[in-house]
């Protein structure tokens, strides 16, 4: 089961409470609920996948290009 592009979700905005940044726990299974409902499942097969999903996982790191006279410790002046 995933999301995709096509149907976006954005439940927290009609479950969560005006003025808060998080959501409480029943905030959050009513959450649980519109996005079971928006994909046409069950609040336990949601559940379940939340469950069984290996966290937030960074894709694309971008790393910093070399940069000869910060990285080259033989180009420093004076005394290292």
């Amino acid at each position: 089961m995933a999301c995709t592009r096509a149907k976006p979700l954005t439940p927290s905005f009609q479950c969560k409470t005006v003025g808060t940044k998080h959501l409480t726990y029943v905030e959050f299974k009513l959450a649980l609920a519109h996005v079971a409902y928006h994909l046409g499942r069950t609040v336990e097969e949601v559940s379940a996948a939340i469950t069984a999903s290996a966290g937030p996982v960074a894709n694309g790191i971008t790393l910093p290009e070399f940069v000869k006279f910060h990285d080259d410790r033989g180009m420093y002046t004076g005394k290292v």
